[in-house]
């Protein structure tokens, strides 16, 4: 079953996942960096960042395993840019750029548990014998018939592998 948004499995999406992660947490550090007003460390935090974001990506692939993960993407990394420049700014002018991003890490993993719990409910598989869309019983329905609930079509059952001997 391939999802609407074109990632195929899994696995796909979870290394997509893990390398907007990456990239993501260089762009907070480097954010970061400039928030503190210290632009001569932002290929330092660039590279702190990303290291975050490598340790952090399992919450990235969790809040985003479900569901439109594009629009969710931006929900998560605009809030996030906000904290890493404001953590920043709030930085004091003595302390590194890892005292920065700790905010920016915060409300990084606050937004993903978040988006992940609501996938968890709302984007949830239909239980067997349901419309994917509406969960509609189809019980006593044809195969091949649309759901009078909707008017989904049935998917196409996966491709059986069976063995010749």
């Amino acid at each position: 079953m391939e999802p609407a948004d074109g990632l195929p499995n899994l696995a796909a999406r979870a290394f997509s996942f893990a390398i907007a992660s990456i990239a993501l947490g260089g762009i907070f550090g480097a954010v970061a960096t400039v928030g503190m007003g210290a632009s001569y460390l932002m290929e330092f935090g660039a590279l702190f960042g990303s290291i975050v974001g490598l340790v952090f990506s399992p919450v990235l692939i969790f809040a985003l395993r479900r569901g439109p993960w594009r629009i969710s993407l931006i929900v998560i990394a605009l809030p996030t840019l906000v904290a890493a420049h404001a953590g920043g700014l709030l930085t004091p002018p003595n302390a590194g750029p890892a005292d920065s991003l700790a905010l920016s890490t915060a409300v990084y993993t606050i937004l993903c548990l978040i988006r992940g719990f609501i996938g968890l409910y709302r984007y949830a598989p239909s239980p067997p014998g349901t419309c994917p869309t509406c969960r509609y019983d189809r019980a006593g329905l044809a195969p091949n018939s649309a759901c009078p609930e909707c008017g989904t079509q049935p998917r196409k059952p996966p491709p059986s592998h069976s063995r010749a001997a």
